[in-house]
Formats: C-alpha cells, sequence, structure tokens
C-alpha cells in the first residue's frame, strides 16, 4: 500500500481497528432481516388461517415459497441484504489507524471510492485521552481514545476501538522513546 511507505527506522508498532463486538453490533440488523421472511410468512399464514372467509387464500400461503416470483424476490432480498452487510464489513476492516514508532498514520474510508489517509508525526502530541463507557464497554474493554495535536490539523477520533486504555499507554511510550531518542542524539553533539 502506498500511503504505507515508511521511513528507513520507522517499524509498525500496532494496528487499530474497531471492536468485534461493534461490528457483530452492525452486522447483527442483517442477520435478522435475513430471516425476516421465515417469521412473517408463517405468522401471515396463521392469520389468514384463523379467519373462516379467508380460507382458500390460506393454501396460497402455506405454498408461497414454491412460487417462482416469491422465490426470486426472496433470492434478491438476500442478495441485497448480503451486499449491504459485506459493505459494512469491508468499511470495518478498510477504517485503520496503524501505530509506528514514528508517527499515527489514519486510514478512513467512509465508502466505496473515497479514501483519506492521514498521519502526524508522535512528537506532535500534545494529549491523548481515551474512555471506555456503560457496562458493555467495560466487561469487554472497548471504548474510543482521542489523539490531540499541536498546530492548527484537526484531532483524531476513533470510536469503538479495542483496549483504548492499552493503546493510550502504548502511545505515550512511543513518544517517551522519540524524546529520549531526540534527547540522547543532543547530548551527544
Amino acid at each position: 500500500m502506498e500511503e504505507l511507505s515508511l521511513e528507513p527506522e520507522e517499524r509498525i508498532v500496532d494496528t487499530i481497528r474497531v471492536h468485534w463486538f461493534v461490528l457483530f453490533v452492525r452486522l447483527f440488523p442483517y442477520v435478522l432481516l435475513a430471516l425476516l421472511p421465515f417469521a412473517v410468512l408463517p405468522a401471515l399464514h396463521a392469520a389468514v388461517a384463523t379467519t373462516p372467509a379467508l380460507v382458500p387464500v390460506s393454501t396460497q400461503v402455506a405454498r408461497a415459497f414454491t412460487s417462482p416470483w416469491i422465490r426470486m424476490a426472496l433470492g434478491s432480498w438476500w442478495i441485497f441484504l448480503w451486499a449491504a452487510a459485506f459493505n459494512t464489513f469491508t468499511l470495518y476492516f478498510l477504517n485503520v489507524w496503524v501505530l509506528t514508532t514514528e508517527r499515527i498514520i489514519e486510514i478512513r474510508q467512509p465508502r466505496y471510492f473515497s479514501r483519506r489517509v492521514s498521519s502526524f508525526f508522535l512528537s506532535r502530541i500534545q494529549d491523548v485521552t481515551s474512555d471506555v463507557e456503560g457496562l458493555l464497554g467495560t466487561l469487554l474493554d472497548f471504548g474510543f481514545i482521542h489523539v490531540e495535536t499541536a498546530g492548527e490539523t484537526e484531532a483524531f477520533e476513533m470510536h469503538g476501538i479495542r483496549h483504548p486504555r492499552g493503546l493510550r499507554t502504548m502511545i505515550l511510550r512511543e513518544i517517551d522513546d522519540i524524546h529520549r531518542n531526540h534527547a540522547g542524539s543532543a547530548d551527544g553533539l
């Protein structure tokens, strides 16, 4: 990947994505919508069967899955849901932070064919804040991190990440290493 061309002494420390539970929550509605036809048709059959005037319609509802038109509509419904779920997973996979020994690289892809790559040097970081909220966030250890730099550039935030406190500690450790190395090279002059 061209946006990940590293400097000669730079190495990747960690790659940060959204927590798996956040992906699960985003994909779960697609699973429910995929199972919806199996709940609607039996409910419709039961409602029609209890109404005496609609008994002839009841047999048609019972054979709904054998109709080629219903099968085509159901197949179209599932293909649409699969494409939407795949889109959700793809965006989860492509949105990433890369922590290196020198900088943080943010790769954000809000939709297909729209990609933004930003990076800033760790030496410019002024504030790193992490937060874990709620019972699920505490139990599964996910939350958000906010990194603010010196200058006019916007702050970087990532919500729903795994181990935000550990990531904060890792970033601060890399910043300390940079300052220690910089101070060591200044002493040697």
